[in-house]
């Protein structure tokens, strides 16, 4: 179950879209109820991270952060997003590790060259 800001993608899974509206007290009620009917994890996605501070002691099961700061029980964040992959949106909550969007684009772009230049595929390339 996800607690918090989800893409409108989303809430045909779900019917929780707290974190865009604002997490009050119904909602770290909710957190708890969920918990107490045995739901294994929780994620946070875009909860201020003062609210995930307070939440979190009373919380016995796994909450996995995404953007709702450092006291979760553990991170995840979207691969594009750490590698680089999309530079002209990087949400607030992910740290780009890398910025392959460059060297991808130029490999793709050689490749493409190469395959309408009659370079690729070669002899090396291809099956005997």
């Amino acid at each position: 179950m996800a607690l918090g800001w989800l893409r409108p993608a989303d809430l045909r899974l779900t019917l929780w879209r707290i974190g865009f509206f604002g997490f009050g007290l119904a909602d770290l009620g909710l957190a708890l109820a969920l918990q107490a009917a045995g739901c294994f994890a929780i994620v946070f996605e875009a909860i201020p991270a003062r609210i995930t501070e307070a939440l979190m002691p009373s919380m016995s099961i796994p909450v996995i952060g995404i953007g709702a700061g450092p006291h979760c029980s553990g991170q995840i964040q979207v691969m594009h997003d750490v590698l680089g992959m999309f530079p002209h949106f990087v949400p607030r909550h992910a740290k780009q590790y890398a910025q392959l969007a460059t060297e991808m684009q130029r490999a793709f772009e050689t490749y493409r060259q190469e395959v309408m230049d009659g370079t690729f595929p070669d002899e090396e390339h291809s099956f005997t």
